[in-house]
């Protein structure tokens, strides 16, 4: 009888074993179903490593990098040479206003980007795959920097393509490829959503972040209810348990979302400083002497060219470097860096990136002093780009390059970095929201950009002169690129004092 009951027993509880075994396995099967990982996961976990980073979502990861690379051609196809097609017919734009509006139209492009975020059916670089494993910082690190890669092919394929074609042969062919490679892009990304699994909505990211803040600051700083709590802030009073109506996992994302903006406020100058290399770089381009080949035949007119240089191409300098020194960056540096506990956190190498970035604009003025000289002393010579004709001054183009190298080494630093820190340090429910910010900041700095060159030409300061169409000889650009260096090294300056006071943080440096 008790051998019966023993045996009966064990029955039942091997039979609720193997129920609560399959119960579990059940629920793990439709969390699996239910949610998703994302395609670059920064959890830091303890597992075996795997053969590849992007195992199992190549084909994820193929679709946002080709569909970027389109995207990059048509963004620069746009951008490259639109400084010249605002300065000839029929529009005859003055250099100001010409580099003023692509300013303009290169923020509203990132300007844009967080909507992405408001809407909660639309993410931003956080496409999400099929795959459930998780792959930590290393796959983040990998991705961005071959995400960072394919946008500088994009470059140098519009530029050596698109911009010869806008300055040699006609802008409306030079507009129309431009189009057609944001349309396959467009197609891409569609037929990648094959491969995306996309995040449950869960409601928008930016309006629960302003009802939380509204909220707070609406309310009474709450007090401590616990002296073994840490002591509370004063977002704590939109939660639950201060009295407030909000869960406390989404304050606490509110919380780390205040602690990422300060160093989005901070990356504002870098971008400022960077996106004179596709509006100020190029009209000094434009204004120095760029290479050309004569017509072989004598008998013909002498002065016909079959060929020169496209002011814009100098700018694939910069893209050529960062195609260059990615994969070495990723397959060597990096890796050597990290074996010795080396490998630099984003801040700091956002921090050296802003270094490089100020003494680009340091060189760009030092050029432009020197060309202002010449011109002055020597005068000018003429340089035709279809029916505009510049006044340039008799020093070779190349002189440029130290300008777009500085740039490029500081793009391999602080952009990749901040595109790396900005999904990282999100909570995984804002990484979309918060990517799409990183990108309205950048467009911010475009802004300023623009909002400082109208204020350098007011006739008060007259640094930018107003008198002709696209030539800057009675101009003192040299002054503004001074001016955008030394915004960008005191930024420098404060970013690292505050690194260095909040060392032992979250952010630490």
């Amino acid at each position: 009888m008790n051998d019966l009951s023993n045996f009966d027993l064990n029955k039942v509880l091997s039979l609720r074993i193997a129920v609560n075994s399959d119960s579990v396995r059940m629920a793990n099967n439709n969390r699996d179903v239910q949610e998703s990982t994302p395609l670059l996961d920064s959890d830091n976990s303890s597992r075996a490593p795997l053969p590849s980073v992007f195992q199992g979502r190549r084909l994820a990861c193929a679709a946002i990098l080709l569909a970027e690379s389109l995207e990059r051609i048509a963004f620069y196809g746009i951008t490259s040479n639109l400084v010249l097609f605002l300065n000839k017919n029929p529009f005859y734009w003055q250099a100001t206003q010409a580099t003023q509006a692509l300013l303009l139209f290169m923020g509203v492009t990132y300007l844009i980007s967080p909507f992405g975020g408001w809407h909660r059916q639309v993410k931003y670089y956080t496409i999400w795959s099929r795959s459930g494993q998780r792959r930590g910082p290393e796959a983040t690190r990998r991705f961005f920097n071959w995400f960072y890669w394919c946008i500088n092919l994009g470059a140098i394929l519009s530029l050596g393509c698109v911009a010869y074609i806008q300055q040699n042969t006609s802008f409306e062919a030079g507009y129309i490829i431009p189009t057609v490679c944001l349309g396959i892009s467009f197609i891409v990304f569609l037929i990648g959503r094959t491969v995306f699994i996309t995040k449950p909505a869960d409601g928008s990211a930016f309006t629960n972040m302003f009802k939380i803040l509204g909220f707070a600051f609406c309310s009474q700083k709450p007090k401590e209810l616990n002296i073994l709590r840490n002591k509370p802030s004063l977002l704590d009073s939109a939660k639950v348990t201060y009295g407030g109506k909000f869960p406390e996992d989404k304050v606490e994302e509110v919380k780390a979302l205040m602690k990422i903006l300060p160093v989005f406020f901070a990356l504002i100058p870098y971008w400022t400083v960077y996106f004179q290399m596709q509006t100020t770089y190029i009209l000094q381009s434009l204004h120095l002497k760029i290479p050309y080949i004569p017509s072989p035949n004598t008998t013909a007119d002498s002065n016909k060219i079959i060929f020169r240089f496209p002011a814009a191409w100098l700018t694939m300098f910069d893209a050529v470097l960062i195609l260059l020194l990615i994969p070495l960056k990723d397959r060597v540096v990096d890796p050597m860096l990290k074996r010795r506990g080396l490998l630099p956190s984003s801040l700091k190498r956002i921090a050296v990136g802003m270094f490089f970035v100020m003494w680009s604009a340091v060189a760009a003025g030092i050029l432009e002093t020197k060309r202002l000289e010449i011109v002055k002393t020597n005068g000018t010579i003429d340089q035709e780009f279809g029916d505009v004709t510049y006044f340039a001054a008799n020093l070779p183009i190349w002189w440029q390059v130290p300008q777009y190298f500085l740039i490029g080494i500081s793009e391999i630093f602080a952009s990749i970095a901040g595109l790396e820190f900005a999904y990282s340090a999100a909570p995984k429910s804002m990484q979309s929201a918060i990517m799409g910010l990183f990108f309205f900041f950048s467009g911010i700095g475009s802004f300023v950009g623009s909002g400082l060159l109208a204020i350098v030409s007011l006739p008060n300061i007259g640094w930018m002169s107003t008198k002709d169409f696209g030539n800057i000889n009675d101009c003192s650009l040299n002054y503004y690129f001074f001016l955008l260096a030394a915004i960008q090294g005191l930024t420098l300056l404060v970013f690292l004092i505050v690194s260095v006071n909040t060392k032992g943080k979250r952010l630490e440096l």
